[in-house]
């Protein structure tokens, strides 16, 4: 099978196709080098968009953002592990 079934709804109340988003967890590398995997092997650009998050836009299945989960960031932030 090389095709999604079509969606039961493929359309959401404005009209427009649903979005889908994806989240995959991963560690051990920074956000930048993630970025730049992302946009080498799916196209695009990689740009930091603020202090913590990275996008990659244009790419072969659309806007990728790129950022550590807000536990991550705090103890990034105190020292891994936080003190207690």
């Amino acid at each position: 099978m090389t095709a999604f079934a079509p969606l039961p709804q493929p359309f959401n109340a404005t009209g427009d196709p649903p979005l889908v988003g994806v989240e995959i967890e991963l560690g051990g590398l920074p956000e930048s080098r993630v970025a730049d995997l992302c946009a080498s092997k799916l196209g695009g650009t990689a740009q930091q968009v603020d202090s913590h998050i990275w996008r990659v836009g244009n790419s072969q299945i659309g806007q990728i953002d790129i950022y550590l989960d807000i536990f991550l960031r705090n103890a990034e932030s105190c020292g891994w592990p936080c003190p207690s």
